[in-house]
């Protein structure tokens, strides 16, 4: 875990040296298990430095590190948060999932998506940076783009 900590910190620094704001790193991981069964995921992350904003790290694909292992299970998608007047809207991409397929919630200041399509389940847990009506909810997807319109509380 240090060891990746370490890369990120280093890849910061050099963001940095070369006046970068934003850097994109995406892949794929095949291996083959003891039994025999192929082991596939894909990875990726943006790395954004705030220059007057908070620093943030977005992660998507469907490996997340454990804690001694990588885990392979739901897939994570790409997701933003816009901070709008009065209301937030949140977009994710989920490709080959309808509205039917998606279940949104918010608990304790996190908005919980899952989905689960006819090749791929799909989970995020986003931190919101406000208090929100969750009663008032409102979310909808069409051609595999998740769009979520909350009120802010």
């Amino acid at each position: 875990m240090f060891k990746a900590i370490g890369s990120l910190l280093e890849l910061a620094k050099q963001m940095e040296d070369a006046g970068q704001n934003e850097v994109s790193k995406t892949g794929t991981f095949s291996k083959s298990l003891g039994n025999g069964e192929p082991l596939q995921g894909v990875y990726g992350f943006t790395l954004k430095l705030g220059q007057g904003e908070t620093s943030k790290v977005k992660t998507f694909g469907n490996m997340r590190l454990g804690a001694d292992k990588v885990e392979v299970g739901a897939w994570e998608p790409l997701a933003d948060v816009f901070d709008e007047p009065g209301q937030l809207v949140i977009t994710a991409e989920l490709p080959g999932v309808s509205q039917e397929q998606v279940k949104v919630t918010v608990e304790n200041g996190v908005l919980h998506l899952h989905a689960a399509g006819h090749h791929r389940l799909y989970t995020k847990g986003l931190a919101l940076p406000c208090v929100v009506k969750a009663d008032q909810l409102k979310f909808s997807c069409r051609n595999g783009i998740l769009e979520v319109v909350v009120p802010k509380g």
